[in-house]
Parts: C-alpha cells; structure tokens; sequence
C-alpha cells in the first residue's frame, strides 16, 4: 500500500534562539520563574501587542482565570462566553464561581454576535433582570471579532471586557473604531496561549496583557501565590502557582523574536488554500473587509 502523507494540524517550529537560549538557563541555573528571561518574554510580548503591560502565566487558561478574577467575576455574576470556543474559555469563568451566558456566532466571522449580544444586554437591562457584569470575545481560530458593540456596552452599562486571544496572535482589526488595534490590547484585559499548537509557543504558557498599572500589578500578584510579606510566606488573599518558569519563557521569547515571519507564512498559506479551494463546494474561512487574521488554522 501507498503510505498517505499526513497534513499535520498545527506544529511548533523551533529554528530560532531557543536552544542558544535555553543553554543560557541551564548554564546559568535559572530554571525557574526566577530567571530573567521572565521579564524579558513579558516586556516584549507587551512591545509586540501593543498593550502597556504583560504578565506571563503558566498556561492560557491560567491567564483567562486570573483575568476573570480581576475583571470581578464571581459567584452571583454572569459572565458572556462565546459558544464557539475551546472549553477552556468556560471553565475559567466557572473556576470563578460565575454563572454563563453562552452566545452564538454570526457567520461573516464566526465568533461571538456581538450586535445580538447587545441587544439582549438592553432588552435585559429594560426589563431590570440581570445583565452580564462581564464579556469574554473569543478571537476564533486566528480572526479578530466584531468588537465595537461591546466596547458600546462597556460605555453604557459599565461592562468589563476580557478578550480571550489564545488562537490570534498578531491578528488586528484594519478600520473601524479600533483600526490599527492588535486583538487582546482593546478590552480591558487580553489573554494569550502559547501551547505547543499555538503561532507562538513556550511549549505550556499563556499571557494577560492589560493597559492597567494597576490590573498588571494584581495580576502578577494572583499568579505568584498572592504573597505580601518579604519572606514569602505572608498572603493577603487566594492566590496561585500561575507563574511561568524561565525556561518556557526562553523558548517563548526565541519563538517572539520569529512572529512576524510566522505570520506571513499563516496569510501566505491561507491565500494559497483560497485559491486552490475557490471553485471547490466548501465554504472557507472568513475574512472580514475590517480584519487582519493571523490564519492560526
């Protein structure tokens, strides 16, 4: 029989500084989240996205968590989450206690309805029942979502935003209200992955990035184990072991520095799939006249 090649999903490529780097950490003894490429992935990720500060995270879905604690999802709130998305985008609502509004996708991008959402948020708000305290838009495979209503719910009615950019590094919106903006730096606080499918990894990692001091601060706070006393066995409040070590940061600053090459290989490689695939019975991933995607698959 004739062996079939296998068109993998997506998979990590590791051409870059990662080994150079991570012979530094084991040189160095700095394996954990001690060392300084720590700092650096963060500084960086923040210069690369476009928001005024990162902070790096053990997984994504540690740094959806932190960011629902921070935007003040807790038990008796309700919390919008896109209902097509990984699990992971839920779960983090619901390690918070709070409860789920699932909101359906419209086709032009195949994320969240924003524009129904807003009008269920109004009509909620008129009939005095409970409206969402906060969003999480997910950036669905690469393509940044319709954000502008929300972002007219967050003026309105006070409504935080959490954009869960796991799958659209580098991605960004082309015209509009947020022309120009990088997904995960409009909300009040964006989260990213860099698991090993991702366009970006650091092998298991994730990023909250927010324009907030302040947020910035207590999130770092909440993924260090909440500690407040200079021995480090003093916490003020429930905290986690969230924080990323050295050695994942190495390698997810080595795969930084190669974004933007990453990323035209992804749109060279969709714009090549469109073209073989225009006359074929299929309907294709979307491409909104506002969007700029990253194309993650």
């Amino acid at each position: 029989m004739t062996a079939v090649s296998r068109i993998v999903l997506s998979e990590p490529m590791l051409g870059g500084n990662e080994l150079t780097y991570l012979r530094e950490c084991v040189e160095s003894n700095f394996v954990s989240s001690a060392g300084p490429f720590v700092g650096q992935f963060e500084t960086e990720f923040a210069k690369k996205s476009g928001a005024r500060q990162a902070v790096a995270c053990s997984s994504g879905t540690a740094a959806l968590h932190v960011a629902m604690r921070l935007a003040g999802a807790g038990p008796g709130k309700l919390v919008a989450v896109s209902s097509f998305t990984f699990i992971a985008s839920a779960n983090a609502v619901s390690y918070t206690g709070a409860d789920i509004l699932l909101v359906d996708s419209e086709p032009c991008t195949w994320n969240m309805d924003t524009e129904r959402l807003y009008d269920d948020v109004v009509r909620r708000a008129r009939l005095g029942r409970r409206i969402p305290s906060v969003v999480e838009v997910v950036h669905v495979l690469g393509h940044p979502a319709d954000i502008e209503p929300i972002l007219e719910l967050r003026q309105r009615f006070g409504i935080r935003i959490v954009e869960d950019a796991a799958e659209a590094h580098g991605a960004r919106w082309s015209s509009g209200a947020v022309g120009g903006r990088q997904v995960g730096t409009v909300g009040d606080l964006g989260c990213f992955s860099f698991n090993g499918n991702k366009l970006i990894t650091s092998g298991s990692g994730g990023m909250v990035v927010s324009n907030d001091h302040a947020a910035a601060l207590r999130a770092r706070h909440l993924v260090n184990q909440a500690k407040s006393g200079d021995d480090g066995y003093e916490h003020d409040e429930v905290g986690y072991n969230y924080r990323m070590s050295n050695i994942a940061a190495a390698v997810g600053l080595a795969q930084l520095e190669q974004l933007d090459t990453f990323l035209i290989r992804k749109r060279d490689m969709a714009e090549r799939y469109g073209r073989l695939l225009a006359s074929a019975p299929v309907t294709r991933p979307p491409h909104a006249e506002w969007a700029v995607p990253s194309y993650w698959l």
